[in-house]
C-alpha cells in the first residue's frame, strides 16, 4: 500500500514539472511571436561619455569603434 502512496507522488511531481515546462514554452512562445521587428543595427548614435559630455558617431568619424 505505501508504494502505492509512493508511485502516486512521483507521478504527481512529475506532471507538475512537465506542467510548468509547458506553461514556460507556451509564454516564451507568445513573447517571442509579439515582436518580430528586425533590430536596428549600425546607423547614428547619441551617448554620453564617462565625463557627462554628449558624444555622437560624428565625434569619432574615421576611427575605429566599439560600442
Amino acid at each position: 500500500m505505501r508504494h502505492r502512496y509512493i508511485l502516486f507522488g512521483g507521478l504527481a511531481i512529475v506532471l507538475f514539472v512537465a506542467l510548468l515546462v509547458a506553461f514556460g514554452w507556451y509564454r516564451t512562445k507568445v513573447e517571442i511571436g509579439a515582436d518580430l521587428t528586425a533590430p536596428s543595427i549600425g546607423g547614428p548614435f547619441s551617448l554620453t561619455d564617462g565625463d557627462g559630455h554628449p558624444v555622437t558617431d560624428q565625434t569619432y568619424r574615421g576611427k575605429w569603434l566599439l560600442v
